[in-house]
């Protein structure tokens, strides 16, 4: 009995040090800048991410089939998110990989409907980032969307007769 509980106290401590979070990037754009008066307003956003390829294999058949790497969920954070709540997974499509690095990375695009003149954050947060000398600790991806049309303000000063 005493063995099982040094396994476990073993599994735990390899739990609490894991680093399978190499890190990721977001960067969103209007679809339609130049369309003034949308509602809502289409955002490309693109998500990409690199784990410990240990956690979340990529081969080059993974990436022939299409296979996913990571977990999770991006989240809207803000007093205007109303029901976007966690609207995207950030189990991407496997696009590269580095056995050297043991590294897997992926990277998604996808298109959000959002509320005209918003300003909201999206973020992915967890708690094993890469670390030197032992696990990684907590750890976020954040943006922040802010997109206001200006289209309006642009031809209010511009119809001025002289």
């Amino acid at each position: 009995m005493q063995a099982l509980y040094y396994l476990v106290y073993i599994w735990l401590g390899i739990a609490i040090e894991a680093s399978h979070y190499r890190g990721g990037t977001f960067t969103w754009k209007p679809v339609s800048p130049q369309v003034p008066n949308q509602n809502p307003v289409s955002i490309s956003f693109t998500q990409r991410h690199a784990w410990r390829r240990g956690s979340y294999f990529c081969d080059q058949t993974t990436i022939n089939s299409g296979g996913t790497v990571g977990a999770g969920s991006v989240c809207c954070l803000g007093s205007q998110c109303g029901s976007l709540g966690c609207p995207l997974s950030t189990a991407v499509p496997c696009t590269d990989f580095s056995v050297s690095q043991d590294m897997s990375a992926g990277q998604a695009s996808s298109i959000l409907s959002l509320s005209p003149n918003i300003k909201v954050a999206l973020t992915f947060t967890g708690g094993a980032w890469i670390s030197l000398n032992s696990g990684g600790g907590n750890w976020a991806v954040t943006t922040q969307i802010r997109y206001y049309s200006l289209m309006s303000i642009f031809f209010m000063f511009s119809k001025r007769e002289l």
